[in-house]
Protein backbone atom coordinates (compact mmCIF):
# COMPACT_ATOMS: atom_id res chain seq x y z
CA UNK A 1 0.00 0.00 0.00
CA UNK A 2 1.24 3.59 -1.04
CA UNK A 3 2.63 5.53 1.80
CA UNK A 4 2.95 9.31 1.99
CA UNK A 5 6.36 10.83 1.58
CA UNK A 6 6.10 14.21 1.10
CA UNK A 7 3.26 17.17 1.66
CA UNK A 8 4.19 20.45 0.28
CA UNK A 9 2.65 24.01 0.78
CA UNK A 10 2.18 25.99 -2.25
CA UNK A 11 1.21 29.14 -0.67
CA UNK A 12 -2.01 29.62 -2.12
CA UNK A 13 -4.34 27.57 -0.25
CA UNK A 14 -3.33 23.92 -1.84
CA UNK A 15 -1.62 21.48 -0.62
CA UNK A 16 0.43 18.87 -2.90
CA UNK A 17 0.51 15.36 -1.45
CA UNK A 18 3.06 13.16 -3.22
CA UNK A 19 2.53 8.94 -2.22
CA UNK A 20 5.37 6.28 -2.46
CA UNK A 21 4.19 5.11 -5.71
CA UNK A 22 5.02 8.55 -7.27
CA UNK A 23 1.34 9.33 -7.75
CA UNK A 24 0.47 12.95 -6.58
CA UNK A 25 -2.68 14.93 -5.35
CA UNK A 26 -3.61 18.18 -4.65
CA UNK A 27 -5.74 18.92 -1.42
CA UNK A 28 -7.27 21.15 0.81
CA UNK A 29 -5.62 22.67 3.97
CA UNK A 30 -7.58 20.89 6.04
CA UNK A 31 -7.12 17.49 3.86
CA UNK A 32 -3.10 18.15 4.35
CA UNK A 33 -3.13 18.49 8.15
CA UNK A 34 -5.46 15.78 8.48
CA UNK A 35 -2.40 13.35 6.02
CA UNK A 36 -0.04 15.15 8.41
CA UNK A 37 -1.30 13.79 11.45
CA UNK A 38 -2.10 10.61 10.26
CA UNK A 39 1.36 9.70 8.50
CA UNK A 40 3.60 12.24 10.59
CA UNK A 41 5.30 13.50 7.44
CA UNK A 42 6.03 17.26 7.78
CA UNK A 43 4.35 19.48 5.80
CA UNK A 44 6.80 21.37 3.73
CA UNK A 45 6.57 25.33 1.91
CA UNK A 46 7.11 25.43 -1.60
CA UNK A 47 10.58 27.23 -0.49
CA UNK A 48 11.46 24.41 1.69
CA UNK A 49 10.78 25.53 5.08
CA UNK A 50 8.69 22.85 7.70
CA UNK A 51 5.44 22.48 9.71
CA UNK A 52 6.26 20.39 12.62
CA UNK A 53 4.76 17.45 12.65
CA UNK A 54 2.02 15.81 14.98
CA UNK A 55 3.40 12.50 17.35
CA UNK A 56 1.55 9.88 18.11
CA UNK A 57 -0.96 11.79 20.60
CA UNK A 58 -1.31 14.78 18.37
CA UNK A 59 -0.12 17.86 19.07
CA UNK A 60 -2.13 18.16 22.61
CA UNK A 61 -3.19 21.16 23.93
CA UNK A 62 -1.63 24.45 22.49
CA UNK A 63 -2.40 26.21 25.55
CA UNK A 64 0.63 24.78 27.38
CA UNK A 65 3.06 25.47 24.07
CA UNK A 66 4.82 28.70 24.20
CA UNK A 67 7.74 29.51 21.80
CA UNK A 68 10.82 31.99 21.98
CA UNK A 69 9.60 35.85 19.70
CA UNK A 70 10.37 34.63 16.28
CA UNK A 71 9.78 31.35 16.22
CA UNK A 72 8.57 30.69 12.84
CA UNK A 73 6.38 27.85 10.42
CA UNK A 74 5.60 28.09 6.50
CA UNK A 75 3.73 31.27 7.39
CA UNK A 76 6.73 33.66 7.41
CA UNK A 77 7.67 33.92 11.19
CA UNK A 78 4.18 34.70 12.09
CA UNK A 79 2.98 33.94 15.45
CA UNK A 80 -0.24 34.24 17.38
CA UNK A 81 -0.93 34.86 20.67
CA UNK A 82 -2.68 31.91 22.77
CA UNK A 83 -3.52 32.53 26.62
CA UNK A 84 -0.80 35.10 26.71
CA UNK A 85 1.67 32.92 25.19
CA UNK A 86 3.48 33.33 21.47
CA UNK A 87 2.87 30.19 19.65
CA UNK A 88 3.99 29.65 15.77
CA UNK A 89 0.69 29.89 13.48
CA UNK A 90 1.19 25.84 12.46
CA UNK A 91 1.09 24.78 15.68
CA UNK A 92 -2.29 26.47 16.50
CA UNK A 93 -3.70 25.14 13.42
CA UNK A 94 -2.93 21.90 14.46
CA UNK A 95 -4.21 22.11 17.83
CA UNK A 96 -7.31 21.55 16.61
CA UNK A 97 -6.47 17.56 15.89
CA UNK A 98 -6.84 17.44 19.64
CA UNK A 99 -10.04 16.21 20.63
CA UNK A 100 -9.95 18.66 23.87
CA UNK A 101 -9.08 21.44 22.17
CA UNK A 102 -11.63 20.78 18.78
CA UNK A 103 -14.45 20.98 21.41
CA UNK A 104 -13.40 24.58 22.09
CA UNK A 105 -12.56 25.60 18.99
CA UNK A 106 -15.69 24.32 17.79
CA UNK A 107 -17.69 26.42 20.42
CA UNK A 108 -16.06 29.47 20.08
CA UNK A 109 -16.27 29.52 15.99
CA UNK A 110 -19.88 28.96 16.74
CA UNK A 111 -20.33 31.71 19.23
CA UNK A 112 -18.69 34.42 17.32
CA UNK A 113 -20.50 33.65 14.62
CA UNK A 114 -17.58 32.34 12.48
CA UNK A 115 -19.70 29.26 11.34
CA UNK A 116 -23.16 27.87 12.28
CA UNK A 117 -23.73 24.90 14.16
CA UNK A 118 -24.41 23.19 11.18
CA UNK A 119 -21.37 23.86 9.49
CA UNK A 120 -19.60 23.21 12.41
CA UNK A 121 -20.53 19.30 11.88
CA UNK A 122 -18.47 18.89 9.00
CA UNK A 123 -14.87 18.69 10.30
CA UNK A 124 -13.17 19.90 6.97
CA UNK A 125 -15.73 23.50 7.79
CA UNK A 126 -14.43 23.72 11.37
CA UNK A 127 -10.63 22.52 9.98
CA UNK A 128 -10.56 25.39 7.23
CA UNK A 129 -12.34 27.77 9.19
CA UNK A 130 -9.70 27.40 12.21
CA UNK A 131 -6.97 27.79 9.35
CA UNK A 132 -8.42 30.95 7.96
CA UNK A 133 -9.35 32.39 11.59
CA UNK A 134 -5.58 31.52 12.74
CA UNK A 135 -3.93 32.71 9.47
CA UNK A 136 -6.32 36.19 10.11
CA UNK A 137 -5.22 36.96 13.39
CA UNK A 138 -1.26 36.13 12.44
CA UNK A 139 -1.41 38.87 9.81
CA UNK A 140 -3.72 41.65 11.97
CA UNK A 141 -1.58 45.00 12.55
CA UNK A 142 -3.30 45.20 15.96
CA UNK A 143 -1.72 43.36 18.79
CA UNK A 144 -4.96 42.21 20.53
CA UNK A 145 -6.32 40.44 17.43
CA UNK A 146 -3.69 38.17 17.72
CA UNK A 147 -5.35 35.79 19.97
CA UNK A 148 -7.38 33.66 17.08
CA UNK A 149 -10.85 33.89 19.42
CA UNK A 150 -10.58 37.83 19.81
CA UNK A 151 -9.92 38.12 16.46
CA UNK A 152 -12.78 35.56 15.52
CA UNK A 153 -14.95 38.12 17.92
CA UNK A 154 -13.31 40.70 16.28
CA UNK A 155 -14.73 39.75 13.08
CA UNK A 156 -18.28 39.55 14.81
CA UNK A 157 -18.79 43.00 15.87
CA UNK A 158 -17.75 44.25 12.45
CA UNK A 159 -20.13 42.27 11.02
CA UNK A 160 -18.05 39.78 9.15
CA UNK A 161 -18.68 36.05 9.85
CA UNK A 162 -20.90 33.14 8.77
CA UNK A 163 -23.68 32.95 6.37
CA UNK A 164 -26.09 33.64 8.80
CA UNK A 165 -24.80 37.38 8.49
CA UNK A 166 -24.91 37.02 4.68
CA UNK A 167 -26.22 40.53 3.35
CA UNK A 168 -26.51 42.19 6.36
CA UNK A 169 -24.72 45.45 6.33
CA UNK A 170 -21.62 45.60 8.31
CA UNK A 171 -21.62 47.32 11.97
CA UNK A 172 -19.67 50.05 12.25
CA UNK A 173 -16.32 49.75 13.99
CA UNK A 174 -13.41 51.84 15.56
CA UNK A 175 -10.25 50.79 15.29
CA UNK A 176 -6.18 52.51 17.13
CA UNK A 177 -3.21 52.16 14.69
CA UNK A 178 -0.46 52.56 16.64
CA UNK A 179 3.41 51.75 14.67
CA UNK A 180 6.13 49.32 16.47
CA UNK A 181 8.75 51.43 17.57
CA UNK A 182 11.12 50.13 14.23
CA UNK A 183 8.56 51.33 11.76
CA UNK A 184 8.50 55.03 13.51
CA UNK A 185 11.96 55.40 13.69
CA UNK A 186 12.37 54.71 10.47
CA UNK A 187 9.74 57.23 9.18
CA UNK A 188 11.07 59.44 11.43
CA UNK A 189 14.35 59.53 10.58
CA UNK A 190 13.32 59.78 6.75
CA UNK A 191 11.36 63.02 7.31
CA UNK A 192 13.81 64.74 9.48
CA UNK A 193 16.72 63.74 6.60
CA UNK A 194 14.06 65.16 4.11
CA UNK A 195 13.52 68.34 5.97
CA UNK A 196 16.57 69.36 7.86
CA UNK A 197 19.34 67.64 5.84
CA UNK A 198 20.33 65.49 8.46
CA UNK A 199 19.27 62.20 10.80
CA UNK A 200 17.64 63.20 14.11
CA UNK A 201 19.25 63.30 17.46
CA UNK A 202 18.58 60.54 20.03
CA UNK A 203 16.50 63.03 22.04
CA UNK A 204 14.80 64.25 18.95
CA UNK A 205 14.09 60.65 18.11
CA UNK A 206 13.00 60.12 20.99
CA UNK A 207 10.85 62.76 21.60
CA UNK A 208 9.04 62.34 18.42
CA UNK A 209 8.12 58.39 19.16
CA UNK A 210 6.37 59.34 21.80
CA UNK A 211 4.39 61.90 21.10
CA UNK A 212 3.48 60.13 17.63
CA UNK A 213 2.66 57.32 20.00
CA UNK A 214 0.52 59.23 21.81
CA UNK A 215 -1.67 61.01 19.09
CA UNK A 216 -2.49 57.81 17.32
CA UNK A 217 -3.64 56.65 20.64
CA UNK A 218 -5.55 59.17 20.94
CA UNK A 219 -6.71 59.22 17.36
CA UNK A 220 -9.61 56.42 16.33
CA UNK A 221 -10.49 55.44 13.37
CA UNK A 222 -14.15 54.33 13.05
CA UNK A 223 -15.19 52.72 9.71
CA UNK A 224 -19.03 52.57 8.85
CA UNK A 225 -20.91 50.46 6.20
CA UNK A 226 -23.87 51.81 4.25
CA UNK A 227 -25.71 50.35 0.67
CA UNK A 228 -25.39 51.62 -2.58
CA UNK A 229 -28.27 51.42 -5.03
CA UNK A 230 -27.18 48.19 -6.13
CA UNK A 231 -27.15 46.70 -2.92
CA UNK A 232 -23.22 46.49 -2.65
CA UNK A 233 -21.64 47.99 0.77
CA UNK A 234 -19.79 51.31 0.79
CA UNK A 235 -16.66 51.83 3.61
CA UNK A 236 -16.51 54.96 5.09
CA UNK A 237 -13.63 55.81 7.29
CA UNK A 238 -13.45 59.10 9.52
CA UNK A 239 -10.92 59.98 11.86
CA UNK A 240 -7.55 58.52 12.60
CA UNK A 241 -4.18 60.61 12.34
CA UNK A 242 -2.32 61.52 9.03
CA UNK A 243 1.15 60.73 10.26
CA UNK A 244 2.90 62.43 7.67
CA UNK A 245 1.48 65.44 8.47
CA UNK A 246 1.36 65.34 12.25
CA UNK A 247 5.71 64.87 12.06
CA UNK A 248 6.12 67.08 9.53
CA UNK A 249 4.53 69.92 11.82
CA UNK A 250 6.50 68.69 15.00
CA UNK A 251 9.66 68.59 12.88
CA UNK A 252 8.86 72.22 11.53
CA UNK A 253 8.95 73.31 15.16
CA UNK A 254 12.95 72.78 15.75
CA UNK A 255 15.17 76.08 14.87
CA UNK A 256 17.08 74.35 12.52
CA UNK A 257 14.23 74.14 10.27
CA UNK A 258 13.95 78.16 9.57
CA UNK A 259 17.76 77.87 8.93
CA UNK A 260 17.53 74.64 6.55
CA UNK A 261 14.08 76.77 4.94
CA UNK A 262 15.96 79.98 4.09
CA UNK A 263 19.53 78.33 2.68
CA UNK A 264 17.53 75.96 0.86
CA UNK A 265 15.18 78.90 -0.63
CA UNK A 266 18.14 80.83 -1.30
CA UNK A 267 19.63 77.77 -3.47
CA UNK A 268 16.45 77.37 -5.17
CA UNK A 269 16.51 80.95 -6.12
CA UNK A 270 19.89 81.02 -7.74
CA UNK A 271 18.84 77.70 -9.76
CA UNK A 272 15.82 79.45 -10.96
CA UNK A 273 17.49 82.54 -11.76
CA UNK A 274 20.13 80.71 -14.26
CA UNK A 275 17.79 78.42 -15.78
CA UNK A 276 15.61 82.25 -16.84
CA UNK A 277 18.91 83.62 -17.44
CA UNK A 278 20.15 80.72 -19.94
CA UNK A 279 16.81 81.17 -21.47
CA UNK A 280 16.75 84.44 -22.07
CA UNK A 281 13.61 84.74 -19.71
CA UNK A 282 13.09 87.77 -17.31
CA UNK A 283 11.80 87.21 -13.87
CA UNK A 284 10.95 90.17 -11.21
CA UNK A 285 11.28 89.33 -7.47
CA UNK A 286 7.77 88.19 -7.30
CA UNK A 287 8.29 85.37 -9.89
CA UNK A 288 11.72 84.10 -8.42
CA UNK A 289 10.33 83.70 -4.85
CA UNK A 290 7.33 81.92 -6.29
CA UNK A 291 9.33 79.63 -8.26
CA UNK A 292 11.86 79.07 -5.54
CA UNK A 293 8.83 78.27 -3.31
CA UNK A 294 7.52 75.34 -6.04
CA UNK A 295 10.90 73.79 -5.79
CA UNK A 296 11.47 73.91 -2.29
CA UNK A 297 8.06 72.18 -2.23
CA UNK A 298 9.98 69.25 -4.30
CA UNK A 299 9.17 70.34 -7.72
CA UNK A 300 12.34 69.84 -9.74
CA UNK A 301 13.74 72.85 -11.34
CA UNK A 302 14.16 70.68 -14.78
CA UNK A 303 10.57 71.21 -14.98
CA UNK A 304 10.57 75.20 -14.64
CA UNK A 305 13.66 75.04 -17.28
CA UNK A 306 11.30 73.60 -19.64
CA UNK A 307 8.44 75.97 -18.87
CA UNK A 308 11.26 78.70 -19.59
CA UNK A 309 12.96 76.57 -22.62
CA UNK A 310 8.94 76.13 -24.24
CA UNK A 311 8.68 80.08 -24.14
CA UNK A 312 11.71 80.55 -25.63
CA UNK A 313 10.78 78.41 -28.57
CA UNK A 314 8.06 80.66 -29.17
CA UNK A 315 10.33 83.08 -30.60
CA UNK A 316 12.97 81.17 -32.15
CA UNK A 317 13.67 80.03 -35.41
CA UNK A 318 12.33 76.67 -36.27
CA UNK A 319 15.40 74.76 -35.49
CA UNK A 320 16.95 76.70 -32.55
CA UNK A 321 13.04 76.10 -31.31
CA UNK A 322 13.17 72.18 -31.88
CA UNK A 323 16.46 72.29 -29.67
CA UNK A 324 14.66 73.78 -27.18
CA UNK A 325 12.06 71.57 -26.75
CA UNK A 326 14.48 68.68 -26.40
CA UNK A 327 15.72 70.08 -23.58
CA UNK A 328 18.45 72.15 -24.20
CA UNK A 329 19.54 76.03 -23.22
CA UNK A 330 19.53 78.90 -25.55
CA UNK A 331 22.43 79.32 -23.71
CA UNK A 332 24.04 76.17 -24.85
CA UNK A 333 22.61 76.87 -28.18
CA UNK A 334 24.33 80.09 -28.88
CA UNK A 335 27.37 78.99 -26.83
CA UNK A 336 29.80 79.43 -30.50
CA UNK A 337 28.34 82.81 -31.11
CA UNK A 338 29.28 83.69 -27.74
CA UNK A 339 33.06 82.47 -28.51
CA UNK A 340 32.80 84.13 -31.80
CA UNK A 341 31.76 87.65 -30.31
CA UNK A 342 34.53 87.12 -27.48
CA UNK A 343 37.15 86.33 -29.84
CA UNK A 344 36.60 89.37 -32.41
CA UNK A 345 35.81 92.02 -30.25
CA UNK A 346 38.56 90.32 -27.44
CA UNK A 347 36.16 90.16 -24.58
CA UNK A 348 35.75 88.44 -21.47
CA UNK A 349 33.80 84.92 -23.24
CA UNK A 350 32.16 85.05 -19.10
CA UNK A 351 31.01 88.54 -19.73
CA UNK A 352 29.09 87.91 -22.45
CA UNK A 353 25.30 87.17 -22.12
CA UNK A 354 22.06 85.96 -24.75
CA UNK A 355 21.48 89.62 -24.13
CA UNK A 356 24.16 90.92 -25.95
CA UNK A 357 23.72 88.44 -28.77
CA UNK A 358 20.22 89.51 -29.01
CA UNK A 359 21.07 93.27 -29.35
CA UNK A 360 23.48 91.78 -31.84
CA UNK A 361 20.83 91.00 -34.07
CA UNK A 362 21.59 86.96 -33.61
CA UNK A 363 18.61 85.91 -30.92
CA UNK A 364 15.28 87.11 -32.03
CA UNK A 365 15.05 86.74 -35.37
CA UNK A 366 11.86 85.68 -36.96
CA UNK A 367 10.25 82.64 -35.85
CA UNK A 368 9.08 81.64 -39.38
CA UNK A 369 12.97 81.38 -40.74
CA UNK A 370 14.60 77.80 -40.41
CA UNK A 371 17.97 78.45 -38.97
CA UNK A 372 19.55 81.32 -37.46
CA UNK A 373 22.29 83.62 -38.80
CA UNK A 374 25.11 81.60 -39.80
CA UNK A 375 28.33 82.34 -37.87
CA UNK A 376 30.74 83.50 -40.57
CA UNK A 377 27.81 86.46 -41.39
CA UNK A 378 27.63 86.85 -37.44
CA UNK A 379 31.32 87.32 -37.16
CA UNK A 380 31.77 89.77 -39.63
CA UNK A 381 28.93 91.50 -39.12
CA UNK A 382 30.77 92.09 -35.37
CA UNK A 383 33.31 94.45 -37.06
CA UNK A 384 30.40 96.98 -37.47
CA UNK A 385 30.42 96.93 -33.49
CA UNK A 386 31.71 99.83 -32.44
CA UNK A 387 34.26 97.91 -30.25
CA UNK A 388 36.01 96.18 -33.12
CA UNK A 389 38.40 99.40 -33.38
CA UNK A 390 39.75 98.64 -30.27
CA UNK A 391 41.12 95.62 -30.56
CA UNK A 392 44.39 94.35 -31.53
CA UNK A 393 43.22 92.86 -34.73
CA UNK A 394 41.73 95.89 -35.92
CA UNK A 395 44.81 98.16 -34.70
CA UNK A 396 47.11 95.40 -36.54
CA UNK A 397 44.86 95.32 -39.82
CA UNK A 398 45.06 99.37 -40.22
CA UNK A 399 49.11 99.03 -39.18
CA UNK A 400 49.03 96.48 -42.09
CA UNK A 401 47.04 98.22 -44.52
CA UNK A 402 49.03 101.63 -43.86
CA UNK A 403 52.10 99.73 -44.40
CA UNK A 404 51.01 98.46 -48.05
CA UNK A 405 50.01 101.82 -49.05
CA UNK A 406 53.62 103.15 -47.96
CA UNK A 407 55.20 100.76 -49.58
CA UNK A 408 52.99 100.81 -52.80
CA UNK A 409 54.29 104.63 -53.22
CA UNK A 410 57.58 103.96 -52.39
CA UNK A 411 58.48 105.12 -49.05
CA UNK A 412 59.33 101.78 -47.00
CA UNK A 413 61.67 99.35 -48.67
Amino acid sequence: MAQTVSITDQGNGQFVIKDSDQQTRVVSQAQALAEAAKSGVKITSSGGSSLPSPNATGYGPILTQSYPTGSSATTGDKTVIVNGKQVAVADAVSQAYSAKNLGVIRTNLIKYGQLTKTEARDPNNLLNKWAQIVYGAASDPDPKNKDPFVYAKELQKQGFGTTDTTGATPKPYTQISVWDPTKAKDYITQLYTNLLNREPSAAELSDAQSKLKTAQQQAKSVTSYTKDKSGGTVATTTGGIDEQQFLTDLIKQSPDYAKVKAAGTEKSAQAIIKAARDNLITLTQDDINNYAERVRNGEPVENIAATFRKIAALSQPKNVAELLNSGVDLSTIYQPYKSAMATTLELDPNSITLNDLAKAGVIGQSKDTTVPQNLYDFTKSLRKDDRWQYTKQAHDEVASATQKILQDFGFMG
